[in-house]
């Protein structure tokens, strides 16, 4: 093949390679211009000039293929923008995800700080408090400070498990039992009886609250003796 074909050819394929479809048409229309030109002046090897069908097959030849790479080309490179594209908004989906988990994170922290907190002032509180209080469940004590195990005069081990009802006399539990089982918050006056036998009177006020996860009831007891 002659070395004008040759290098108009590769000057095709490298300008639809580089350009692309539209590229490649307008090589491709030079290419088949040239064909054609060739033909008319007896110009080329016969394989491309030497009669009306090779004529048509070098034309096919020289604008098909410039025009398909083209074709290629495009369709490679809007892949590879669409990849880009999905990944960019991958990234940013990721980024945004990644800031909502730091922020509930962040809130964690905050709301977990703030209860530790609340905990360690109820814990005060609750420790250093005058009043005695105690806290039971159904009449089953939970939780005492240590006020109570000093007016009570019980250890804190024997007064954790035991009944409410153990340290009040038997004339004053059915009061006692009743306010328990209607969930009166209003303050009443009873009695207590002591590990020593002393009977103090004293005066309940109650009220209701949630205790490891579950309704309890506690008790403020101040001594009116």
């Amino acid at each position: 093949m002659p070395i004008p074909f040759l290098l108009l050819y590769a000057s095709a394929i490298f300008g639809a390679y580089f350009g692309g479809f539209y590229a490649g048409i307008v090589n491709g229309l030079i290419c088949a211009g040239f064909v054609l030109y060739a033909n008319t002046v007896s110009f080329g090897p016969p394989t491309l000039t030497g009669g009306f069908l090779q004529v048509i097959m070098g034309i096919l030849l020289y604008f098909l293929s410039p025009v398909l790479l083209g074709r290629t080309i495009d369709q490679k490179k809007q892949l590879q923008e669409a990849l880009l594209d999905q990944q960019d908004s991958l990234e940013k989906k990721v980024a945004e995800r990644t800031k909502e988990i730091q922020e509930v994170a962040e809130n964690l922290r905050e709301k977990n700080t703030e209860y530790q907190q609340a905990e360690e002032r109820y814990r005060y509180l609750f420790t250093n408090t005058v009043e005695a209080i105690v806290i039971h469940r159904d009449g089953k004590i939970l939780e005492v400070n240590p006020s109570y195990a000093v007016l009570s005069g019980y250890s804190y081990d024997e007064i954790i498990g035991s009944s409410v009802f153990s340290a009040v006399p038997k004339a004053e539990r059915s009061l006692v039992h009743d306010r328990i089982q209607t969930g009166s918050l209003d303050p009443y006056e009873s009695l207590i009886r002591c590990k020593d036998g002393t009977i103090l009177s004293v005066e309940f006020r109650a009220r209701s609250i949630v205790y490891q996860g579950e309704k309890a009831r506690l008790v403020s007891i101040r001594d009116l003796t």
